[in-house]
């Protein structure tokens, strides 16, 4: 039997719609033919939205022209040729989606050719190579280094900071083992490691490296084991700790000295006479101190040279037969000992083979070594009885602490050979000293100031309990680690760089301000007082620190700066940093080229959205506005809240109106976004003046009257538009603002007045009803038309206080035609913002009830459709509440706005009044008169009736009977009159259309 045969199109079709990838079939010319789901789900499209698009629409990357190269050249290539590109999607939503394009062009032995193209979207894949070279960038800007070595000890990659420290190429280091680098890591120590890390996961341990010129430099490692893909890998992060291992020889050094002070101040208490005491300190200066030799002389019998009388240490043959004379030599010079005897101080010599001071005894100072030396003078009561000298190693030994040591240890040897009549005050000084150490304690451990010290390691020695409080540490938490542990990341830098010059010397105190973490991760600032302590040799022994909390203080400047300057609700700077940041802008100008711009931003729609939901509710909407103007600008431009429901940005930098432009077009782009705040979805829009210096004055007060004029004319214009000023706007805007005085004169003065147009039923030949429409007298040009003066008031405080006089005054002649017997509807115009304001439905309540004798649905009130987007819901319950008086609604212009098929089914009008835009060209514009029949169709559908404005002439009003529509209004059947002439208009008139001799 023969199997039937299945329709290939159906078949295609078929595929389309379970396709993972989004295919598309393209004509000759790039019309779409056919799509996946896929593909239509991709742009957002609907199929029945997509068929018959072209390609240019949606392709966001190639121009049309582009485009069809490009399809021509798939078909060049001929049936069965691929090709795959990248390309951009722009989709319904206006996002924007890379995707990867393969296209391959069919020709059937009938019929046109066909392109077949397949999308992918390819965003993801974007996003991960994107991440990977974050993530490489971040490991070469890495300060540690870091290696990838395998399990044999092979180098298989390291990052920048390897090469720098070890001062090798890349290529160099990954033809390497890590045992080329450091001799601890041996293959058997490698083998016996790999082994440990396979069980721990992560080791760290201190080794040395060795760098290319052979200096040898020791690290700290951090091993990190893992496998990928089946292979073993290990990571080592390798820290240079150089400097560490130095500050703690500093600390080691600082610490010998004052170990030798501790002796020498214990040995004066076991001593009784300088014959035992001179030799002890002689000694604990060269053991503990760390001095080569020292030696303490007195003055001979003659006065006339020092002898050395006890010594200690090596090479103390160098003293052997060596006097210091006591009167100047030959040069006219004294020795060190003898200067230092005869004017009573220390005498310093920190570098004993250039010094002329020295230049007797630097033979002998050559053969042992010595490179500086210290004399001190041992005075008894008010007289000099010794000299104390000692010798190093090196140059410049004796820096402030080692000189505060030995200074502190001569006056010890001194307070011992005190007499015994000094010893009662010796044993009072040291009750004073006691006390002033108890006294020291106490507060240190109740000051309300934080305290602490800290080593050349950088370590916390010692914490008071105010720092322990305000840092959430315990005392034995905040002695574990260092300050660098707690200290900001973005201060880090300057302490370190601080500590640096302390401990080189060049600096002993300092004061900075600086923000600590707390235990809570929480951020303390503070203000910060170091003082260094040293050693005898300059060397640092720690360093004593006060810190004061400042956090509270901070805040009360911050909140303090923030009211003077920052608006408090949205936290953007207010008028008064908008005046400073404006005058900053112009005065750097002077200096530079280019432009800035002063926009001048008002939200289209906000007040509605205010009056419907509160203003709880708009505050959190400014909020929301202002963040995404601030996200989208530049960091140097500035975002300010003017007032109200009013933003400025002030962009600097800009070198044409073009790229000016380009941001304001994405902060109207951010702003038309919808905002979904407390669960309601709302809709909002941005008028935007702009000027631009120097093409405008350099006066910032005028610089923002000219952006706010701008503004005005940008919402005159229709709103949700940028309008740069010109003197011409300037010109307009003081033409809008007179006009408005003018009209609230000409209201007061009885000069405006209401002129009606009938609206007929076209198929049964009777008025239906009249339009009510505004007019002003004005005394020196005459009758004014509403187009001239409307458009003025749009968005005024006037334009709902002329919609309330429309509706007195209609009501009262709706009255009056009632009263001869003419029951007739009357509608009026009422604009969005007196709709959307609060107390619209108690106002048409009160106007009616001065009315009970008119029928009901006399009054008409119309409405543009575009008067309830964002808040429909708010809306119709005034429409309701409003038809419970006995009023109806018509949606008038219907078509002109952007009015959803729901919208339309949801709002209880009764009528819909085609704009006269659509009715005025239908007899020859196909489109027109498709949007005519269309809008009909639409009210039929949804059971109400239709009015067609601007009909003109009988062939007009012909063509709407024959397509369903009998209502209609415009100059063809008459124009807007005064009241006066209404009542014999109506008697006299025949109905419409008539033939032309009729009329």
């Amino acid at each position: 039997m023969d199997r039937d045969v299945e329709d290939p199109r159906q078949r295609v079709k078929q595929l389309l719609q379970v396709a993972s990838d989004g295919i598309h079939i393209l004509d000759r010319r790039g019309f779409l033919i056919e799509g996946s789901d896929y593909f239509f789900a991709l742009l957002g499209y609907s199929r029945a939205e997509a068929i018959g698009m072209h390609v240019s629409d949606w392709d966001a990357q190639w121009t049309r022209e582009e485009v069809m190269n490009v399809i021509d050249l798939n078909f060049q290539l001929g049936e069965g040729a691929h090709r795959t590109f990248e390309s951009l999607h722009r989709c319904k939503d206006g996002r924007i989606v890379p995707v990867e394009i393969t296209t391959r062009s069919y020709h059937p032995v009938e019929g046109a050719p066909l392109l077949y193209c397949s999308s992918r979207d390819i965003s993801e894949r974007r996003q991960f190579e994107a991440t990977l070279r974050f993530k490489q960038f971040g490991i070469d800007r890495a300060a540690e280094q870091m290696l990838w070595i395998d399990r044999q000890g092979r180098i298989l990659d390291v990052n920048e900071a390897a090469c720098r420290q070890l001062g090798y190429a890349y290529s160099e280091l990954v033809q390497m083992s890590v045992g080329d680098l450091d001799q601890f890591f041996t293959p058997d120590q490698w083998g016996r490691l790999w082994e440990k890390l396979k069980v721990h996961g992560t080791m760290s341990l201190e080794s040395s490296q060795r760098h290319r010129d052979g200096s040898i430099f020791p690290t700290e490692v951090l091993a990190n084991y893992f496998e990928y893909e089946g292979v073993e890998y290990n990571c080592m992060l390798v820290r240079d700790i150089s400097r560490r291992k130095a500050y703690e020889q500093r600390i080691q050094r600082l610490t010998d000295l004052y170990r030798a002070l501790s002796e020498i101040n214990q040995a004066i208490v076991r001593m009784e006479t300088k014959d035992k005491l001179f030799p002890l300190v002689c000694r604990v200066a060269v053991e503990f101190a760390g001095f080569e030799m020292a030696w303490i002389g007195v003055p001979s019998e003659r006065q006339d040279a020092i002898m050395p009388e006890v010594f200690y240490g090596t090479g103390t043959d160098y003293l052997a037969g060596l006097s210091f004379p006591l009167t100047p030599s030959d040069t006219g010079q004294l020795g060190p000992a003898a200067m230092s005897f005869r004017e009573a101080r220390s005498v310093f010599v920190n570098d004993f083979m250039n010094d002329p001071l020295t230049a007797p005894w630097k033979a002998r100072a050559l053969r042992y070594g010595w490179r500086s030396s210290a004399t001190f003078p041992i005075i008894q009561g008010d007289k000099v009885v010794a000299v104390m000298g000692v010798y190093a190693a090196t140059n410049d030994a004796f820096h402030e602490e080692a000189v505060t040591v030995l200074d502190e240890m001569v006056r010890d040897i001194a307070f011992a050979l005190d007499t015994f009549d000094r010893e009662l005050a010796r044993k009072k000084a040291e009750q004073s000293l006691y006390e002033r150490e108890q006294h020291f304690r106490a507060y240190f451990e109740r000051s309300m100031v934080g305290m602490a010290t800290s080593g050349a390691g950088r370590r916390w020695l010692e914490v008071n309990p105010a720092l322990c409080e305000m840092l959430g540490y315990s005392a034995a938490e905040l002695t574990a680690m260092s300050w660098e542990d707690i200290t900001h990341t973005e201060d880090l830098l300057l302490n370190q760089q601080l500590f640096e010059r302390v401990v080189a010397g060049k600096l002993d105190e300092y004061e900075f301000d600086n923000r600590f973490f707390n235990k809570k991760g929480g951020i303390v600032h503070a203000h910060v007082a170091v003082r260094a302590v040293r050693k005898p040799d300059g060397e640092l022994d720690y360093l004593v620190v006060l810190v004061d909390n400042t956090t509270l203080l901070r805040e009360q400047q911050r909140e303090l700066e923030r009211r003077v300057y920052y608006d408090t609700l949205t936290n953007l700077p207010n008028r008064a940093l908008l005046t400073d940041r404006l005058e900053h802008a112009l005065a750097q100008l002077k200096r530079s080229n280019g432009l800035v711009a002063v926009c001048f931003i008002d939200l289209d729609g906000f007040k509605q959205v205010n009056d419907a939901y509160g203003h709880g509710l708009g505050d959190h909407l400014l909020v929301a506005v202002g963040k995404r103007i601030h996200d989208v600008c530049r960091t140097t431009d500035t975002v300010a809240r003017f007032g109200g429901d009013e933003f400025v940005v002030i962009i600097e930098g800009n070198s044409d109106q073009t790229e000016c432009l380009s941001l304001l077009q994405r902060i109207q782009e951010t702003i038309s976004q919808p905002f979904q705040i407390e669960g309601h979805w709302l809709h909002i829009s941005a008028s935007i003046g702009v000027t631009l210096c120097p093409d405008d004055v350099s006066d910032g007060e005028v610089l923002l009257r000219h952006a706010d004029q701008a503004m005005y004319l940008a919402k005159q214009a229709g709103r949700d538009r940028t309008y740069f000023f010109d003197s011409q706007s300037e010109h307009l805007m003081r033409h809008r603002i007179h006009t408005l005085e003018r009209l609230e004169r000409a209201l007061a003065q009885g000069e405006l007045q209401l002129y009606y147009q009938p609206k007929v039923d076209m198929h049964q030949g009777r008025v239906i009803g009249l339009e009510a429409l505004i007019r002003w007298h004005d005394p020196m040009r005459g009758l004014v038309l509403p187009g001239e003066f409307i458009p003025l008031i749009e968005g005024s405080h006037f334009e709902v206080v002329l919609s309330e006089w429309v509706v007195r005054q209609a009501l009262c002649q709706l009255s009056e035609w009632h009263g001869m017997g003419l029951d007739l509807s009357l509608s009026v115009n009422i604009p969005a913002p007196h709709l959307r304001s609060p107390g619209f439905v108690d106002f048409i309540r009160d106007e009616t009830a001065d009315y009970p004798q008119l029928p009901l649905r006399a009054l008409e009130l119309e409405i543009l459709e575009t008067a309830a987007l964002g808040d429909l819901d708010a809306v119709i319950q005034k429409m309701v509440d409003c038809m419970g008086f006995g009023v109806s609604f018509s949606i008038d212009d219907f078509g002109t706005g952007y009015a959803s098929l729901s919208y339309l089914r949801r709002l209880p009008a009764s009528i819909i009044k085609i704009d006269q835009v659509f009715i005025r060209d239908m007899l020859h514009d196909p489109e027109d008169l498709s949007i005519v029949q269309g809008v009909i169709g639409l009210a039929q559908a949804f059971h109400k009736s239709v009015l067609a404005e601007g009909v003109e002439t009988v062939e007009h009003g012909r063509k709407l009977l024959e397509m369903g529509c009998p209502l209609a209004q415009g100059f063809g059947i008459a124009r807007p009159m005064p009241s006066a002439e209404i009542p014999d208009w109506i008697r006299n008139f025949k109905g419409f259309p008539e033939e032309p001799s009729q009329q």
